[in-house]
């Protein structure tokens, strides 16, 4: 215990103990050196709270508007990893924009027809049981499309209109 600030100190008592620490560098297994991160094909997208992602995503349900083939679950794992990609490019945790983002840029808000409908097919479906997949799914859009806000994003119809002619190719 200290000796409280109103009892006086005489030079015979003030004599502490000091005991000097030697200071070492911490390691930590998770712990992100140089650069961000290594990148390339499949590698993620590293972020903080990546799984609130789910939650948020989760509150678009209802808001849906899924095709026959198209199941629930693939759309809301859609969801979590175009809006977890796109806030790791920012370095945080994701948000509802980020969400919005992915309900805009795949449609699913709206209901679609037309040659888009086998584009959003080969995106979506069995993405919930692929993780080689999901990770396709992030990696195929660039980070100055998912930097556009998810207002601009859904007036920027030509990201699509090579897709369109020869969709991606994820695995399956």
């Amino acid at each position: 215990m200290t000796q409280p600030d109103f009892v006086p100190i005489t030079i015979a008592v003030a004599k502490f103990y000091r005991e000097e620490v030697p200071s070492k560098e911490l390691r930590r297994p998770a712990e992100l050196k140089g650069p961000r991160r290594s990148g390339g094909r499949l590698f993620g997208s590293p972020g903080p709270d990546q799984g609130y992602a789910l939650h948020i995503a989760e509150g678009y349900v209802e808001k849906l508007t899924l095709r026959p083939e198209e199941s629930l679950s693939d759309a809301v794992t859609a969801l979590v990893v175009i809006g977890s990609k796109r806030a790791s490019i920012f370095g945080r945790a994701p948000m509802k924009s980020d969400i919005d983002f992915a309900v805009a840029l795949l449609r699913l808000s709206q209901e679609i027809s037309g040659s888009f409908v086998a584009v959003r097919k080969r995106l979506l479906v069995g993405l919930s049981h692929d993780y080689i997949s999901q990770r396709e799914l992030a990696d195929l859009f660039s980070e100055d499309l998912l930097k556009l806000t998810p207002q601009a994003v859904a007036d920027h119809t030509e990201i699509w209109d090579e897709w369109l002619e020869e969709p991606p190719a994820l695995s399956a």
